[in-house]
């Protein structure tokens, strides 16, 4: 059995189905409703260290949980 070793930062397909909308400050200084684009940023193996990615009306990518 060969072991997996996986190089950090990467991104993940994720199901977007259940993940909530989430607010973030835009560019312009407003607050607005953002989506999840699917992706998922992983930093580490620690789940601590697992954004989501998601995507504001602008095209600006946001991270969070």
């Amino acid at each position: 059995m060969t072991e997996t070793t996986s190089t950090y930062p990467c991104f993940v397909e994720i199901d977007r189905d259940g993940v909530p909308m989430k607010v973030f400050t835009t560019s312009n200084g407003n607050e607005e409703w953002c989506s999840p684009t699917g992706r998922e940023l992983q930093n580490s193996s620690e789940l601590m260290d697992h954004w989501i990615e998601y995507e504001d009306s602008e095209g600006e990518l946001h991270y969070g949980r």
